[in-house]
């Protein structure tokens, strides 16, 4: 395995120290943002929410579709769409926990 270069790490820890000194204070840009994300979250949540459900209505219909063709592997596509919601629904569900 190769050595890294001392001269090539010490000049990237300078550069990324030169920028930090650059960068002054954070403070205001980080609650700017923060606001931001809130502002966009909330409506963003709720279209995913309505995106699931629009799946869960679709998917539905496939389900039933298979059961009335009598295809065998009703219970499996059942299974995997009602996973996949639970899992959608939770994700944004936490998702917003932790923004709000």
């Amino acid at each position: 395995m190769k050595k890294p270069n001392v001269w090539v790490l010490a000049a990237m820890l300078l550069v990324v120290c030169v920028i930090g000194a650059q960068a002054g204070p954070i403070d205001g840009g980080i609650d700017k943002a923060a606001s931001e994300v809130k502002n966009v979250f909330k409506p963003l949540s709720k279209l995913m929410l309505y995106i699931s459900a629009a799946i869960g209505l679709l998917s539905a219909i496939q389900v039933i579709s298979k059961m009335f063709s009598g295809d065998p592997d009703t219970k499996k596509s059942a299974g995997s769409w009602v996973g996949a919601l639970i899992f959608a629904t939770v994700s944004v569900l936490v998702l917003e926990a932790i923004f709000f």
